[in-house]
């Protein structure tokens, strides 16, 4: 739990809000292109480094700051912003965050249903998964009951409160758990470079991308991936974050384990990525490098010397050694999601326990999404592999649409006009000027488009139709980037894929985004636009395939 949020009176938890209001009114006089009102706004904050904090967000990193526009105009949820961690966040270079915010802001709304929450009642409610758990579900019961959540909602809203809570798949989130898990991340993200190299313009997704050799199944080998480095983290050393020449002389804990750094080059390359590191990782097998730092370690060069063919028949002598040791016999056993044995302690986000951990760690590559729609059975409570499973799925598991399930009653309330209703309206035609759009009859977007134009699109949904936006003739990476940061002072910026599922995206990543879409299209939300939900938006991109 971040610090200031026991004691909501205290003078640093006053200070945090009196920043996140700041940074509010220099985002909107940023959109509307108010320089005195951004002077005016900068001179609110606290702190100097809350300043150069919001400046970065701001200026710098337009696309985290589109993307939390939606969050932080929910007075419920924008309680819970930390606008000092903002520069751990863009430091990460991990644009998946985006989805840990967006599965934030749906959860919200499936729990608010048209009522409006306080920021008590998140934080009653966060870190909380009634649909398994049986101690969350009697624990809000409770709180329903006693009038302590949402005491002024309607009578009948708060009797289908639990209800709707139970068709949540996943633990509720809000950004004190996002921040609180930021702390975890940092621990595990900066793994991947390992087998692949930092950059400081590109985000490990698109670096990732770049490394990536085959034509199709991305999504997949990046998801395993991931797991890998989930399940391995702690015997992974830590990278760096400063080059040799500004990095002190310090101490650092602990060696690299040269076991798991070969397995995770091995399943890199076998899962289609390539690199000089995983080159270099490859080229001698795990033994071998154990056995060569031991020897190293006990007689060191400078100070001994011997024939290399006498240190090699000493190392190969000791690798025979490690490949005769017999593995010891496991008895297989599935990880649970969920306990009946009752714990003191509930970790909701960041790190786990690691007595936990080290139990349930060999389990994260079992996950299967489909357990969001065949839950398992509920327990008195959800297991720390449960937390990790659905991190991992929110954070990597993307672009696909949240797994949220559809609450068909609302569906058919809304006022929007739906795909179905549409009879093929989701046109694309150039934008209208003065917001009128000119008489013409509804036609689909060619499906031939996809092999007669090279350009890439980015495209927005506007009276029911698809306009573009801007288009970009013969594009690279650094064209359709540059485009794409123009557009992030308005727009939040999303991949999109045939089955109609949507997943947000840094500019960086909207040139390989838009051709693995196969229609070379970028989707563009305008930042507070609130005519179309997601839900809607993504019903509407399979017209784009049509």
């Amino acid at each position: 739990m971040p610090r200031g949020q026991e004691n909501v009176n205290s003078p640093e938890w006053l200070l945090r809000q009196r920043d996140t209001v700041a940074y509010c009114n220099l985002r909107a006089c940023s959109l509307n292109k108010d320089k005195k009102g951004m002077r005016l706004a900068l001179a609110e904050f606290s702190t100097n480094h809350a300043r150069l904090c919001a400046r970065r967000l701001v200026l710098r990193a337009s696309e985290y700051a589109a993307a939390l526009d939606r969050l932080l105009a929910v007075e419920a949820l924008r309680a819970g912003f930390w606008l000092k961690m903002m520069h751990r966040v863009i430091s990460l270079r991990n644009v998946e965050v985006q989805s840990y915010w967006e599965h934030i802001r749906k959860g919200y709304e499936l729990i608010a249903e048209g009522e409006t929450l306080s920021a008590t009642d998140m934080d009653l409610l966060e870190g909380k998964c009634p649909r398994y758990s049986e101690s969350d579900s009697s624990e809000i019961a409770a709180l329903i009951e006693d009038g302590s959540l949402c005491p002024n909602a309607k009578p009948h809203w708060r009797a289908g409160l639990l209800g709707r809570l139970k068709t949540l798949p996943l633990m509720i989130r809000t950004l004190n758990t996002f921040f609180t898990d930021l702390k975890y991340m940092e621990d595990f993200v900066p793994c991947i470079y390992h087998v692949v190299d930092r950059t400081s313009a590109e985000s490990c997704d698109s670096t990732l991308r770049d490394a990536y050799g085959k034509s199709t199944g991305f999504e997949t080998a990046r998801q395993v991936l991931w797991r890998f480095i989930l399940q391995n983290y702690l015997e992974l050393p830590q990278l760096p974050r400063r080059s040799s020449r500004t990095l002190l002389a310090k101490q650092r804990p602990g060696g690299p384990d040269e076991e798991r750094l070969h397995a995770l080059a091995t399943l890199a390359h076998e899962l289609g990525f390539e690199s000089d590191k995983i080159t270099r990782l490859r080229r001698i097998s795990a033994e071998e490098l154990i056995a060569r730092h031991a020897l190293l370690r006990a007689r060191k060069p400078p100070v001994f010397r011997a024939e290399d063919s006498h240190f090699e028949s000493i190392q190969d002598a000791m690798v025979e050694v490690c490949r005769e040791v017999p593995e010891v016999p496991r008895t297989a056993q599935f990880g649970k999601l969920v306990s009946s044995i009752p714990q003191t302690r509930s970790y909701a986000s960041g790190f786990p326990d690691m007595l936990s951990y080290e139990r349930e760690k060999e389990h994260l590559s079992e996950w299967d999404a489909s357990i969001l729609q065949s839950p398992p059975p509920m327990g008195w409570r959800v297991t720390t592999l449960f937390r990790l499973q659905t991190l991992c799925h929110i954070l990597f598991d993307v672009p696909t649409e949240l797994a949220f399930e559809k609450n068909r009653a609302r569906r058919e309330s809304w006022e929007t006009i739906r795909p179905e209703d549409s009879e093929g309206s989701a046109q694309l035609s150039e934008s209208e000027e003065g917001g009128e759009a000119e008489d013409r009859s509804p036609a689909k977007m060619p499906s031939n488009r996809r092999h007669t134009s090279p350009d890439v699109v980015f495209v927005e949904l506007v009276n029911s139709k698809w306009n573009i936006l801007r288009q970009v003739h013969s594009p690279n990476k650094e064209s359709v980037r540059r485009v794409a940061e123009e557009l992030c002072a308005s727009h939040c910026l999303a991949a999109v894929s045939p089955d109609g599922g949507i997943g947000f995206i840094a500019p960086e990543d909207c040139f390989h985004s838009a051709v693995a879409s196969g229609i070379n299209t970028v989707l563009a939300m305008a930042v507070g636009a609130t005519e179309y939900d997601s839900d809607t938006i993504s019903c509407y991109t399979k017209f784009l395939y049509q």
